[in-house]
């Protein structure tokens, strides 16, 4: 096993392989390989201590950003504006607002996304665990320029690493996705990521995207057959739980795995599951009956392709699976073909592209889009 295969087993977290990859592109200096040595230290003694099952179960799975580093909302009158760092403290606010502030850095100077960010609305969702959720409603352009909302709702459920800020940074971001697809897209924080409040556990995300769904179809007035679940990396076991519960019109998953364990333990065709597992979507994909759509990287060495081969032969109702070459675990989202197989899925498979030239029967078509 290599060194790399070690440390994705180990921690299944994309950021610490990409500041491992910076390192070994400096000179690596004996001061700088003890540095180096006691940080991996400092973090298996974080994993390990104390040593309950759960807690260290959590610790893997679970890494968010860190609190605001990415977005903060503003809210308030015109002329009495003010910032919240989070979403509890924000729910007696009116017209909020979501602030990037690395727009301010060089790097972002000609970016879009200032632009993108006023098609976004602010909604703060309470969990059935009590948390307050951080959730962004994003409206695709041709929504925007139809002057009525899109066919689908995608219910987009993040990975392990990331927040609703961060995902607006990347290539492509949620505003991307959702004119690409043509659809609305719903993007939420989970508890104790961003600005929702809270901690992360599997029971409380499972919790969350559950707010989230019913969020939509109460207050938005979707209904189930309008809304598509996609989700990425972790985001995939949340999203293969909804799914198995409700009768969406469509999931779509990039990168999944069969449950946690099977991943440290590369062992995604194993039959059993045990006892201290999470995320055990194996044993649910039967349970899923909407049309199904896995992509992977074939290059993939923080979850295997092999996880999604296992969840294939699983799920009743899956089209072909994309695979593509040359992609890894983080390089899968950002790959076009892939999107490009995602959109192919939508417009032919599920109609969406033939939906936008029928009527929209429910109260969502009445939404007004003041952008």
């Amino acid at each position: 096993m290599t060194e790399k295969e070690y440390l994705d087993r180990l921690f299944y977290n994309l950021e610490t392989w990409e500041e491992l990859e910076k390192m070994q592109g400096e000179e690596m200096t004996p001061w700088k390989r003890l540095r180096h040595a006691f940080k991996w230290i400092a973090k298996v003694c974080f994993i390990l201590c104390p040593p309950a099952p759960n807690l260290i179960i959590r610790k893997v799975a679970f890494h968010p950003p860190k609190h605001c580093q990415y977005y903060f909302l503003i809210g308030g009158e015109p002329n009495k504006r003010r910032q919240f760092f989070d979403a509890k403290s924000a729910r007696e606010s009116i017209n909020l607002t979501i602030c990037l502030p690395h727009l301010l850095l060089p790097e972002f100077k000609n970016s879009d996304v200032a632009v993108q960010l006023l098609r976004t609305e602010v909604h703060l969702i309470t969990s059935s665990n009590g948390d307050t959720l951080m959730a962004v409603y994003i409206r695709c352009e041709k929504s925007c320029r139809y002057k009525k909302s899109a066919p689908y709702i995608l219910l987009f459920a993040q990975p392990n690493s990331s927040d609703v800020g961060s995902c607006m940074l990347t290539d492509p971001n949620l505003v991307d996705i959702a004119d690409f697809l043509q659809c609305d897209l719903m993007a939420f924080d989970y508890s104790g990521f961003g600005l929702s409040t809270g901690t992360p556990t599997e029971k409380n995300v499972y919790q969350n995207i559950d707010a989230v769904y019913q969020y939509l179809i109460k207050e938005m007035k979707a209904q189930p057959n309008e809304i598509i679940l996609i989700g990425f990396s972790m985001g995939t076991a949340v999203a293969i739980h909804l799914a198995s519960r409700e009768k969406v019109a469509g999931l779509i998953l990039i990168a999944p795995f069969t449950s946690l364990l099977r991943v440290l333990g590369r062992k995604p065709h194993s039959s059993r599951t045990c006892c201290l597992d999470q995320f055990s979507s194996i044993d649910k994909a039967s349970s899923v009956l909407c049309r199904t759509l896995i992509c992977h990287g074939v290059e993939d060495v923080t979850v295997s392709i092999n996880h999604s081969a296992a969840l294939q032969s699983r799920f009743p109702n899956a089209t072909k699976p994309f695979y593509l070459d040359k992609a890894t675990h983080q390089g899968i989202y950002s790959a076009r073909k892939m999107w490009d197989r995602v959109q192919q899925f939508l417009f032919h498979e599920l109609g969406c592209s033939k939906k936008w030239n029928d009527p929209v029967k429910t109260k969502r078509a009445f939404v007004n889009c003041n952008f």
